[in-house]
């Protein structure tokens, strides 16, 4: 067994290939257990409910989770997950699964990083070196530490999230993780927003960073050019059969229906495997051009012929009008 292998096994994991298999089956086909808890009103993705899933098989296997509906992003969700899962860095993203059409992701716990006073990568650093040492102390929990950061911005990086900031990060403050959240707002991201740094953790980070060599590795043996064709053709089926709520907001439905699209073409999967060639051939995180998408008004401009074909001018002045639902995001 290599040192890398070695390294990687010795990880503080969710469990094994079995184990993450069974997670994602609990989530996909669990049964609910009591009663759902809707998370406050409904917003512009509609009512989420946080809900108790046991195995149909063990009911002593059970997960708690956050049913996301179709319009949420949920295809995306799973699809980052899936990323994470392929890059080794599962206990740092929530699991989850395709349901009725949504999606069911695993409840963290832990407090927004931005409530924690986290403003700065050596942060996020030092705290997982911190839990690594005390749940794994026979690991380098120093390298590590560094690998798994690294290897969690590329995560965003390849996917293309440009949502990734200290709201959408859960801090346990008992054991040191940080679990990444909200990687729905995919495949949008232009120039300006494709930067591999975790907004409110850019204190004293500048790119282009020096990767460490075994985060290299992993991303050339884990995520090559097949895996992440596989990995988007499950996308494609996902999107196939998400449900988006009739009942949403129009801007919403329109929203999701193009950033669905986007993120099933062809021309998304070649950008996120040039990004990942980039990674590998330069060992280094460096801002990058994407292809056509950008953020803003401009982006839902650009993709309202694929969401609803030639538009009209009436047509043309809705979309600008919803043009908030993606910014907001950006």
């Amino acid at each position: 067994m290599s040192a890398i292998e070695a390294l990687r096994v010795a990880m503080p994991r969710t469990g094994g290939a079995a184990a993450l298999d069974g997670l994602e089956r609990v989530l996909a086909t669990g049964v609910e257990v009591g009663s759902r808890k809707a998370l406050g009103a409904a917003g512009q993705n509609g009512v989420m409910y946080r809900v108790l899933l046991a195995d149909a098989a063990d009911a002593s296997k059970q997960v708690e989770a956050i049913l996301r509906p179709g319009q949420a992003q949920a295809p995306q969700e799973v699809f980052g997950w899936r990323i994470a899962r392929a890059l080794g860095v599962d206990h740092m993203f929530p699991a989850a699964s395709m349901r009725d059409g949504g999606a069911a992701v695993q409840v963290v716990p832990g407090v927004e990083a931005r409530a924690a006073g986290f403003s700065a990568i050596d942060q996020l650093r030092s705290e997982l070196e911190r839990g690594y040492r005390l749940s794994h102390p026979g690991i380098d929990a120093a390298t590590q530490a560094r690998v798994d950061v690294e290897l969690a911005r590329v995560v965003d990086y390849v996917v293309a999230n440009s949502d990734r900031h200290g709201g959408n990060a859960m801090y346990d403050a008992g054991t040191g993780p940080m679990h990444l959240i909200d990687i729905g707002n995919m495949g949008l991201a232009g120039p300006d927003k494709l930067r591999p740094i975790f907004r409110d953790f850019g204190a004293g980070d500048r790119l282009p960073i020096d990767l460490h060599p075994r985060t290299v590795e992993v991303v050339r043996r884990n995520l090559t050019p097949e895996v992440l064709a596989g990995l988007h053709a499950k996308l494609r089926e996902d999107v196939a059969v998400q449900h988006i709520d009739p009942a949403a907001p129009r801007m919403v439905r329109m929203r999701q229906r193009t950033m669905s699209r986007l993120v099933t073409r062809d021309a998304y999967l070649r950008d996120m495997v040039a990004r990942r060639d980039q990674l590998v051939n330069t060992g280094r995180l460096e801002q990058s051009r994407m292809g056509p998408w950008v953020t803003g008004p401009l982006a839902v401009v650009r993709a309202w012929p694929l969401a609803v074909g030639a538009a009209g001018a009436a047509g043309a002045a809705a979309v600008v009008g919803g043009a908030e639902l993606v910014r907001e995001h950006a």
